[in-house]
């Protein structure tokens, strides 16, 4: 037909070879709109800088497949043997505080992909993403203090055993430097307590006391662990207090009985009182290999990590039913998470929930408190158990929370007493 289009077939252009593929995306779709894909923790770049630096320490945390000094990608590997490393830990030289500590400086007022992974639905830092920061720093800071620059002793890994306490002194701005710092505070025969502050306009805005054993890597057995050349004496130690008085206890019981009316008359939730069970949130997830530590077990940050957010969503959910949507909870403490098992590669791991204690405005100079318990578990195995704390506005009134059974009741006393020992 006269004046009809003809269709021509051209041959498709052959792709371009991946490092142009990877230029010509990059310059389309700027990265900041996926902060997910390029994100390292500043204390990871730290840690990795200080093994890069010290072959010895590399040596003796296993590592047999570090390039040798000067060589190249494809240059020579060198294969150090476990077995040439000290067998002794009798001999350990004293370490100074300054030793092991460490400072990792978080650029957040200009690195604004570094902003998009830290901050949260409050515009400050998310808790949940610097717990991970503070559990990997501490673990950094004991591989320090114990290997030193010479990495003489055996091969050590250090498994976090206790978060001993945590306190928000004041919000800690998403868009503001930070320095989160650790040192080592005391030194057991296994067990090292490290201090953690992070630092922000010049004051400290968090503090965190974290517990760590040492393991030998080879025969998984408790390691002794250089001592501190002189010893830390706090006046605010927290570990000589007494348990709370039997008053509490006999309040609890108290509690037990109302609850248990409350319970087996069926009345629903009202603004005077609510059951613990009824306040019961719950989430699991499955272990992957990311969220593994050297002993091939679940991150003792990931643990504390999911705990926050979980207790943060119980939090919001309380005050939001009982509140009519006007109260906003804020983290201020976190007290004696203590982890008692480890989880590994495809575990399912349950995280359960509860509001065990509200605290009236009378008693807290103009803010209401909630305190939330979470359990992790694995299957019948308990992992951890993670206490917080959070204050929100003094209007209107939140309800008491009651014990409807033993379990409960005991929890609760348990949790009074953590909570007075760290406040006393």
């Amino acid at each position: 037909m006269e004046g009809s289009i003809q269709e021509v077939s051209h041959p498709a252009p052959p792709p371009p070879p991946p490092r142009q593929r990877q230029q010509h995306y990059q310059q389309k779709m700027p990265m900041a709109l996926f902060p997910g894909s390029l994100y390292v923790s500043p204390v990871t770049v730290e840690q990795w800088k200080w093994l890069a630096s010290r072959p010895a320490a590399r040596d003796s945390l296993g590592l047999i497949n570090w390039p040798a000094e000067g060589g190249g990608e494809g240059g020579d590997r060198c294969f150090t043997r476990l077995d040439s490393l000290a067998a002794s830990q009798l001999s350990l030289p004293q370490r100074s505080v300054q030793d092991g500590r460490v400072s990792v400086h978080f650029p957040l007022a200009t690195d604004r992909l570094l902003q998009l992974q830290y901050q949260d639905h409050m515009q400050e830092i998310s808790m949940a993403r610097l717990l991970k920061d503070m559990d990997c720093l501490g673990g950094h800071v004991c591989r320090k203090h114990c290997l030193g620059d010479e990495g003489a002793s055996r091969p050590l890994v250090f498994l976090t055993v206790l978060l001993d306490g945590l306190v928000i002194h004041k919000p800690l701005l998403f868009d503001v430097d930070v320095e989160l710092i650790g040192t080592v505070q005391r030194a057991g025969r296994s067990s090292l307590h490290v201090h953690i502050q992070a630092v922000q306009h010049q004051a400290t805005a968090l503090e965190a006391g974290l517990v760590f054993v040492a393991r030998d890597r080879i025969t998984g057995k408790p390691a002794r662990v250089n001592a501190l050349e002189a010893r830390r004496v706090d006046v605010d130690d927290h570990h000589d207090h007494h348990a709370a008085p039997g008053a509490w206890q006999q309040l609890v019981g108290c509690m037990l009985d109302e609850g248990r009316q409350l319970l087996a008359a069926g009345s629903k939730d009202d603004a005077s009182a609510v059951l613990i069970q009824r306040t019961r949130h719950q989430t699991c997830f499955v272990v992957e290999p990311q969220q593994l530590n050297s002993q091939g077990s679940v991150f003792g940050g990931e643990l504390l990590a999911a705990a926050c957010g979980l207790a943060m969503c119980t939090a919001y959910g309380f005050a939001a039913h009982f509140g009519h949507g006007r109260s906003r909870p804020r983290l201020k403490h976190v007290y004696h998470v203590k982890f008692l098992e480890g989880a590994k590669l495809g575990t399912s791991v349950q995280l359960e929930a509860f509001v065990m204690r509200t605290e009236p405005e009378e008693e807290c100079r103009g803010e209401q408190r909630i305190h939330v318990q979470v359990k992790i578990t694995a299957g019948s195995k308990e992992l951890a158990l993670y206490n917080a704390m959070f204050a929100c506005e003094s209007t209107p009134a939140l309800p008491r929370v009651l014990p409807s059974n033993r379990d409960e009741q005991s929890a609760l006393v348990e949790l009074v007493k953590a909570w007075d020992a760290r406040t006393r």
